[in-house]
């Protein structure tokens, strides 16, 4: 009988702590409906330029080294990573967030690969791209030309994209790679975003 009864209070428990995550959430995507109204959708634009300084190999084994630099809707530089990766290639994802009729795009990550051509169990090893744009509850995107609120909107926005219910909450996210595998040393290049062409990988 007391079995019974503590296996009620725990399935009482949990189901109460679902209610309480599920509503939590409804709460915020409230919430976050009013940001999308209050901050743009995407910004034709660079969002990233990147510059390659070579390739080692050690007992078959392949490094590459390069400088990447995110960048703000005006240009103006927001962080500069510069290390080397394993493997004999780059890419960059970036997550495009459509939500409430709009669309985001955020950078995600860069990360280092053996082969042009990846499989789907490449496990990858990257550098998360978030935390040099996420300062202080507000999304460095939006220049400094816009409101610290804006980007704090959009930082919510970003946030909120990476909850599981929001494909849930009439949300969607899609990951879109940009392959650096034809980039040269000693080249910069810029990664742009248009409606008409999509991403591009540019010389300049």
């Amino acid at each position: 009988m007391k079995t019974k009864k503590i296996l009620l209070s725990l399935l009482i428990l949990f189901l109460s702590l679902i209610l309480i995550i599920v509503f939590s959430n409804l709460i915020y995507f409230t919430n976050i409906i009013s940001s999308s109204e209050l901050v743009n959708g995407y910004v034709q634009r660079e969002y990233v330029q990147i510059e390659l300084y070579g390739k080692t190999w050690d007992d078959d084994l392949s490094t590459i080294s390069g400088k990447l630099k995110i960048l703000d809707n005006n240009g103006n530089e927001i962080a500069v990573i510069e290390r080397s990766w394993a493997g004999a290639y780059l890419a960059v994802e970036f997550n495009i967030v459509s939500f409430d009729g709009k669309q985001y795009i955020f950078p995600h990550c860069i990360y280092g690969k053996n082969r042009i051509y990846e499989g789907k169990d490449l496990k990858k090893k990257g550098i998360n791209l978030e935390k040099y744009y996420i300062d202080n509850k507000e999304c460095l995107l939006l220049g400094n030309g816009c409101s610290p609120k804006s980007r704090h909107e959009l930082y919510k926005i970003e946030r909120f994209s990476n909850s599981v219910f929001f494909n849930l909450l009439a949300g969607e996210k899609s990951i879109y790679t940009v392959d650096l595998s034809k980039c040269k040393t000693g080249y910069k290049y810029s990664i742009n975003y248009s409606e008409s062409e999509g991403f591009t990988l540019k010389e300049i």
